[in-house]
């Protein structure tokens, strides 16, 4: 488990610029992670929190989040693993001359050093995929949020509508896919590889996992369609690719029924009971 969590440690380190960029580029996948971004700064806002409100980004990256959310008026505890993510946060938030609103701050999401009943709020995009134990995860940050306070989460939906129309990556076709893999590998015709371990959840599992946590889900959103791929083969190009999202993203803020929880992340706003 250690060794799959340096791994993952090691490729964030690596890809810094990317993380960084992501938020700026007009692309199919900054097309997708600005509007989770977006999504999530209005649910900010419509909380109406108080101006002294204690609020945690966890596993904050470069800290895009967290800038915009301390530009509200909050001060922010942008948290995360990687030193090198906290020292582009620390670099944006003094071009935005707002270091006295972000502490960046290195920890661990498994074990975070805070008192109980820290935060009104508790922020967390993209980092429960990559932890060893999202339960442990989860238990650690309810721990810090206030009774009565909010977190918002995000999930890597297993059921995106790009997985199920390709044969290779269809939910149905994971077990036979790992089982097939340990056989090559253990006839030595498959190279044994460390993969980046990634963990999914389709939106009822999340439920699911969110409500055996004792946590009340006030609302939901699917974000993200794409990229479209045949037996991994991309299909469309970037461009027609962040067409085809944006289309099917309209469809889902609608609550149409075919694309409501397909899409590539389950964005969610919980109280603590």
């Amino acid at each position: 488990m250690e060794q799959a969590q340096q791994l993952v440690d090691r490729y964030f380190e690596s890809a810094v610029t990317y993380w960084d960029d992501v938020y700026r580029e007009c692309d199919l996948a900054g097309t997708v992670y600005q509007r989770r971004k977006e999504e999530t700064l209005k649910w900010v806002a419509d909380l109406r929190l108080p101006a002294n409100a204690k609020i945690i980004d966890v596993g904050c990256g470069t800290g895009r989040t967290a800038l915009a959310i301390a530009q509200m008026g909050f001060s922010v505890c942008a948290l995360d693993r990687v030193p090198a993510m906290l020292d582009q946060t620390r670099r944006h938030a003094a071009q935005a001359m707002i270091s006295d609103q972000i502490i960046p701050t290195l920890g661990d999401v498994s074990h975070l050093e805070f008192e109980d009943n820290s935060f009104h709020l508790t922020v967390a995009l993209g980092l429960l995929p990559w932890v060893n134990d999202p339960a442990q995860a989860l238990r650690e940050m309810l721990r810090v949020t206030r009774p009565d306070g909010y977190l918002i989460l995000s999930s890597d939906n297993s059921h995106r509508l790009n997985y199920l129309l390709d044969p290779i990556e269809n939910p149905i076709a994971v077990p036979l896919r790992r089982r097939i893999a340990t056989l090559l590998r253990s006839a030595m015709l498959l190279r044994k590889e460390m993969r980046l371990p990634v963990r999914m959840f389709s939106p009822s599992q999340f439920r699911c996992f969110l409500i055996n946590h004792h946590l009340q889900i006030l609302r939901e959103a699917t974000i993200g369609f794409g990229p479209f791929t045949l037996v991994r083969q991309p299909l469309l190009s970037d461009r027609l690719g962040t067409r085809v999202h944006e289309f099917l993203q309209s469809m889902a803020d609608r609550k149409a029924a075919i694309v409501f929880e397909k899409g590539a992340h389950h964005l969610v706003l919980a109280r603590r009971s």
